[in-house]
């Protein structure tokens, strides 16, 4: 529910005595929290991200899986069962789960489909992903490395990674 925004005095509101600015004061509707556990239909009880899609669905990736709640309902997703899911990210028309065995997969909003655009091939683990323009997925791995999935050629852009004891040193003195 919207929350509804009133002045504090009847009319426009006007400034306060103190400061100049304009009080308001603001009613929210009852706040509801649930918690979802795996006795609820999670792969696991350890999250390690969430994300809520344009459509209104929130995504919850685990250690175990990755699970779509709708606010009533929890479907897991057996493609990635059993399967360390690090990070998230949402697209327009996807979201995006990371692994720890380094793949990146694409799950389509309309479809619920699942794809495995990066199989995980000795890659090092997806620790972090955020969408970018157009559909792109930017993402990083454990090795210090960026890389990004272009939508439009369907290909992935890899940058090396970076030296951080050479590009940052510390200073210990």
């Amino acid at each position: 529910a919207k929350p509804s925004v009133s002045h504090a005095q009847d009319g426009p509101p006007s400034p306060n005595q103190e400061g100049g600015m304009q009080t308001y004061s603001v009613e929210l509707d009852p706040v509801r929290v649930t918690f979802l556990t795996a006795d609820h239909g999670l792969p696991s009880n350890r999250v390690t991200d969430i994300v809520q899609s344009a459509d209104g669905f929130v995504w919850i990736s685990t250690t175990r899986g990755l699970a779509r709640y709708d606010g009533h309902i929890i479907k897991s997703f057996d493609e990635l069962e059993a399967t360390v899911v690090t990070s998230l990210a949402v697209t327009e028309d996807a979201v995006w789960a990371g692994t720890e065995l380094g793949s990146l997969a694409r799950i389509d909003l309309a479809t619920d489909q699942i794809a495995i655009v990066i199989p995980p091939l000795e890659q090092p683990p997806i620790i972090a992903l955020a969408a970018g323009p157009e559909g792109d997925v930017w993402f990083a791995r454990r090795n210090n490395s960026v890389a990004v999935w272009q939508q439009a050629s369907q290909t992935v852009q890899q940058y090396p990674p970076l030296d951080i004891e050479t590009r940052f040193p510390i200073d210990a003195s």
